[in-house]
């Protein structure tokens, strides 16, 4: 009968550092205006129940973005929005966070979408540039304009350990 108490207690014990790992490893999803060119933001790889180290990132943004862009972060993936839309906000690109899992599993499925920027011992940071405006809702011209200034955007990304 002990014995069985033991594991009932073990087990629940276990379910219960189990739950609050997930609670601190959770991110509540926040979005910011980008109000100046130089931008700072929190990101870090969510892998299964692994979460990652966090990570302050900073870029900068072309002046032509401040006050018409947003910053939607949901703690792995920031995506870059174009606000200025009548149907609301229209992606343009994002950056993300990934374990080196994450990162060999996304390769192979999207080869050419998905870029390099920056690479630390336990998280790759990559960006992803869609091919084509069909699904941003933007005219042709007005999203070419946006992205055609994505690959200069990510050559000021660095990365520091936060935590």
């Amino acid at each position: 009968m002990t014995n069985q108490l033991r594991i009932i207690t073990l087990g629940l014990a276990l379910l219960l550092l189990t739950g609050c790992m997930r609670t601190f490893g959770s991110f509540e999803p926040q979005s910011q205006a980008v109000t100046e060119s130089a931008l700072e933001l929190s990101l870090q790889y969510l892998d299964g129940e692994h979460v990652g180290p966090l990570y302050t990132v900073s870029l900068e943004l072309p002046a032509d973005w401040v006050s018409r862009f947003a910053v939607n972060n949901n703690g792995n993936v920031a995506n870059f929005d174009f606000t200025e839309t009548p149907g609301g906000q229209a992606s343009i690109f994002s950056i993300s966070a990934l374990s080196e899992r994450q990162y060999w599993e996304q390769a192979g499925s999207y080869p050419g979408t998905y870029r390099n920027i920056w690479t630390t011992g336990d998280t790759i940071f990559v960006y992803h540039l869609p091919r084509d405006p069909y699904f941003s809702g933007l005219t042709k011209e007005t999203f070419t304009t946006f992205a055609e200034q994505v690959p200069s955007i990510v050559t000021t990304f660095t990365a520091e350990l936060t935590q």
